[in-house]
């Protein structure tokens, strides 16, 4: 590391507690965050890791009139004003998942503790904050007293210890041909030089490295320039799908974060012929993309269907317990929900979700439970839609399988609503018989009682309609709101 850049991170500690000072008349809507690298394992404290750390959080500092250092300790100290708790923890998590890996951090999480991250409410713990920083600081200082005096020591004892230059000397010799065909005064690789291979993957955990370049300038202010870590991040998706260990961490990490980032809203229009497209139902749930995209980008969250089913009951939790995610603003349309036969059938959860209905009709409320679920068992899904029923909220049998529909009878299996994905394999797969079948069972059923779900291509939408559906969801769908898409 060139002399200026040691300078700037020596400078780093002086700097933060200079900041401090001035932080105390300034704590109204400021956070913040130790992200405690000292504190894992010595790879992980490497410049290149570190540099990641600091470009994964950068964003959050950017965005919110923030403030990063980076000690000499490997610590990383962000200050930022205004960020919400949600904005915090997306950040924060980014950072477990780059140091996923790490043994140390693993173990403390085995024992429910955070060994990587502190965060601060600067409002109600600035004293806290200053006097973790002021013996942080201290205790960094006090280590490169400790480290500089071994130095001397050692550099004192092999000066004692080193033969004259005088003594064993060899004679003189001009070069030979051997020498000067090795001699291309080049520097030789050391155990210190990092390659491609070496440096980390980001936190994106795209697959590709984060490549060591030199760049114009450092990851903090103050810094000269030195070398960074650029994460090269692949556009498209990742096929790789979850393994179990990752897939623990993501639930963990989940059940910690304000799921309200991940939630989406989508319309259900009405299609019939003769009229104008409208909406009449609103769809709330979880996107798995968001969450990939968010915290691992590196896997696929939907590639295998049990986890992203124990992802989207995680997620669910968070709309049926108090606090997390809140359901979104009453605007007269009935709202359809995922839900969970546990909870349906669980009267404190029932009572909790209840406090979120605050004014809105209750008639408007669908509750939606996985077929799978239904089918499963039968018998929990007819009380769970008696208690339902009874507390005045309706129900739906979501994600049906076009041929398990035209295979079952629904009489047996009420619900207000049904849902089915679209599935073009499947429809290119049935015959003349079948899709009279599909059709008279909707009819039966009523076309304003069965949706089509992912309709992201016109040819959903006609195929829909040849089958007798009304109701769709979907880009294609959503588009005839404002006169694009499928008339």
């Amino acid at each position: 590391m060139p002399a200026t850049t040691q300078r700037a991170r020596a400078n780093q500690e002086d700097l933060l507690l200079d900041y401090l000072k001035g932080l105390r008349r300034h704590t109204q809507e400021r956070s913040a965050i130790r992200l405690a690298l000292s504190d894992l394992e010595r790879r992980h404290r490497e410049a290149a890791f570190v540099r990641s750390a600091a470009q994964e959080i950068r964003p959050l500092v950017n965005r919110y009139e923030g403030q990063l250092f980076r000690l000499a300790n490997s610590d990383i100290i962000v200050v930022v004003k205004g960020a919400s708790r949600a904005d915090l923890d997306i950040y924060t998590t980014r950072e477990r998942m780059l140091f996923r890996k790490d043994n140390y951090l693993k173990a403390a999480e085995a024992v429910d503790q955070d060994l990587l991250v502190t965060q601060y409410d600067l409002e109600r713990d600035y004293e806290r904050f200053r006097a973790d920083m002021e013996a942080l600081v201290a205790q960094i200082r006090a280590d490169a007293e400790e480290q500089a005096r071994q130095d001397a020591e050692a550099a004192a004892a092999a000066t004692a210890a080193a033969p004259s230059p005088w003594q064993n000397a060899e004679p003189v010799r001009a070069p030979s041909d051997a020498d000067t065909a090795t001699d291309t005064g080049e520097i030789p690789d050391t155990p210190g030089d990092r390659t491609d291979a070496d440096a980390p993957a980001g936190a994106d955990g795209s697959g590709a490295e984060a490549r060591t370049e030199a760049a114009g300038g450092a990851d903090d202010d103050t810094a000269a320039a030195e070398p960074t870590v650029k994460v090269v991040r692949d556009r498209a998706r990742s096929q790789t799908p979850l393994d179990p260990l990752s897939f623990n961490r993501l639930a963990n990490a989940l059940r910690r974060l304000d799921g309200s980032v991940f939630a989406t809203t989508r319309p259900i229009i009405m299609m019939a012929r003769g009229t104008e497209p409208r909406r009449v139902l609103t769809y709330h749930t979880f996107s798995l993309e968001r969450v990939e995209a968010r915290l691992m980008p590196e896997f696929r969250l939907d590639a295998d269907a049990a986890y992203a089913r124990k992802l989207h009951q995680t997620l669910n939790r968070q709309v049926i317990g108090r606090g997390g995610v809140n359901l979104p603003t009453d605007d007269g349309t009935p709202l359809l929900l995922d839900f969970e036969l546990d909870a349906a059938l669980d009267p404190d959860a029932m009572a909790s979700f209840e406090t979120k209905l605050a004014q809105r009709s209750r008639g408007k409320v669908i509750l939606g439970f996985r077929a799978e679920d239904v089918l499963h068992a039968t018998d929990r899904y007819l009380e769970a839609r008696r208690q339902v029923r009874a507390r005045g909220l309706r129900t739906a049998v979501t994600g049906i399988d076009l041929l398990t529909f035209g295979a079952v009878s629904w009489t047996l299996l009420p619900a207000e609503f049904y849902t089915i994905p679209f599935r073009d394999t499947v429809v290119k797969a049935l015959d003349e018989a079948a899709i009279k079948h599909l059709a008279e069972t909707i009819r039966g059923l009523g076309p304003a009682r069965v949706m089509l779900f992912g309709c992201n291509r016109a040819s959903a939408i006609d195929t829909g309609r040849q089958l007798g559906f009304r109701l769709f969801e979907g880009a294609i769908a959503s588009a005839t709101l404002s006169g694009g898409g499928a008339g």
